[in-house]
């Protein structure tokens, strides 16, 4: 009996899909049934207006918005276990996966049963550890080459790197300060003016209720510019690539972080800050 449940626990553990999995590839899971486990970051109790109880959730750092009716047992930094259907917010502009408050479980600390299947866990975990860092690697390759695609499109006759995020984080395997802000800040030789850039590269459009559009950032990382910008002094601007290569994207746009207060940010917006992908940059693009 203590081997089935076992063999139950480990595929469960196997089965579950990280936030950033579901993220970035939305169509791919809509209206499916989705397993996640992760750590609570946010977590609300509520009352409707009809009286009825429920909460919400987030796990880690993704904007995946979980809800369950009553309120649950569980609080700020417990790992959890969630298992429900993904879709689309209402609105189409965020995600949301809906399940029953028993499909929220706790995820317990190790036990005699989970000790017994150490080996085959450690074996399991190492495998879905390299599958995993195999796509962040992949991930990070293509956003240091869109970096690199953008930097050079800010003539060294006229433009200079000022500082750049370096992406400390990565290489030293702890959290550095200095990477929550833009990728880089050029300075313009000529007028002595700084521009903070971020860079993101997206392959294609997501099918929002109503729009096509891109989630371009997280919550968190729209808040981390923002307050870049407030402290610096320093005007922050977010050049977006599109399908393509991320080393030749086939469309490029040129955003002030203003006009991007939501994560989701439609098709047709975008366009208005459409560019030619090959084009230099100049100043009176930034004033």
């Amino acid at each position: 009996m203590r081997k089935i449940v076992l063999i139950i626990a480990i595929s469960q553990l196997v089965l579950s899909l990280s936030v950033k999995e579901i993220e970035n590839d939305p169509d791919y899971y809509n209206k499916k049934v989705v397993t996640i486990t992760g750590r609570v970051k946010e977590i609300k109790f509520s009352v409707s207006k009809k009286g009825s109880r429920y909460t919400t959730l987030l796990l880690d750092d993704g904007f995946i918005n979980i809800f369950s009716y009553d309120h649950l047992p569980f609080k700020k930094g417990d790992r959890v276990r969630v298992k429900g259907i993904f879709s689309e917010t209402e609105n189409g502009f965020g995600m949301e996966i809906k399940a029953e408050p028993e499909d929220i479980t706790r995820v317990s600390g190790l036990n005699g049963i989970i000790v017994v299947g150490i080996i085959l866990i450690a074996v399991l975990g190492r495998l879905l550890y390299r599958r995993y860092k195999a796509g962040r690697d992949i991930a990070y390759e293509m956003g240091v080459g869109f970096e690199n695609y953008v930097q050079e499109l800010f003539s060294k006759d006229d433009w200079t790197i000022a500082r750049t995020a370096g992406d400390l984080s990565r290489k030293l395997g702890r959290k550095v300060e200095q990477d929550s802000e833009p990728d880089f800040v050029m300075r313009h030789k000529e007028k002595n003016r700084l521009f903070a850039i971020e860079c993101k590269f997206r392959s294609n459009f997501w099918k929002g209720k109503e729009e096509y559009g891109i989630l371009w950032a997280p919550k968190y990382k729209i808040r981390n510019y923002n307050r870049f910008w407030e402290k610096e002094k320093i005007p922050v601007f977010i050049v977006i690539g599109l399908s393509g290569t991320a080393s030749a994207p086939q469309h490029l746009f040129l955003i002030p972080l203003p006009y991007l207060k939501h994560q989701f940010i439609s098709e047709n917006r975008l366009k208005k800050f459409e560019r030619k992908p090959t084009d230099r940059f100049s100043l009176k693009e930034f004033v």
